[in-house]
């Protein structure tokens, strides 16, 4: 069984401190996730990938300094393994699509998603990188 010390490596990246303390303290009951650091900004998370070594990035859409876009399009191509999952706290179809684009694994909306559903798709995106990276091996 998976213990807090070797789940799977999480980043959560949002402007909102109160978003990142809410959903790193609901993680905390996944057996299977270990949150491994914060960023408040796409800037900070590309700086933080590199020393925290996440597994997934948990990405706010619209966030200061550098958004979600750029910095999951930054992810992608200067971290091919770490699967980004975005979040809007709309519906818009618009920045679905964009992330997607960018190579979001999924995009989920805040309001509309429940914990259960974030750390499936938590799980997803880490075993579909997983296999991906062995493939390429």
């Amino acid at each position: 069984m998976a213990t807090q010390t070797d789940g799977i490596r999480v980043l959560l990246v949002d402007d909102h401190r109160m978003v990142r303390e809410a959903i790193r303290s609901l993680l905390k009951s996944v057996q299977t996730i270990d949150v491994v650091g914060e960023a408040d900004n796409g800037a900070e998370a590309i700086a933080c990938i590199g020393k925290l070594n996440p597994q997934v990035v948990v990405m706010d859409i619209n966030m200061p300094k550098m958004d979600g876009l750029v910095a999951t399009k930054l992810v992608r191509r200067h971290y091919p393994n770490v699967a980004v999952l975005g979040l809007s706290v709309t519906e818009d179809s618009y920045h679905k699509s964009a992330m997607e684009k960018a190579g979001a694994f999924r995009v989920m909306t805040k309001g509309t998603h429940s914990l259960d559903d974030l750390s499936l798709e938590i799980e997803k995106a880490a075993a579909t990188m997983q296999f991906l990276s062995r493939a390429r091996k």
